[in-house]
């Protein structure tokens, strides 16, 4: 549900602006193997916010394992 709220568009103004700053250093890095930005939403609670964190690592570190990526 969108809200007409200061606070709501600075959060989407917030949320934009790390997803085009991930996609940004994805372009400059040649060891960037993914990038992005996850937006859980206004309460959710922690567990579970937690647990999508740590699902979201996995899935992205089962694609790109560390040792296939060229880190400087």
């Amino acid at each position: 549900m969108w809200r007409s709220t200061t606070a709501g568009r600075a959060a989407i103004s917030l949320s934009g602006f790390l997803g085009l700053h991930g996609l940004y250093y994805d372009l400059l890095a040649p060891h960037s193997v993914a990038a992005g930005h996850i937006h859980v939403g206004l309460g959710l609670p922690v567990a579970d916010a937690s647990a999508l964190l740590e699902a979201t690592l996995a899935e992205v570190l089962r694609e790109h394992p560390a040792e296939s990526a060229a880190c400087p």
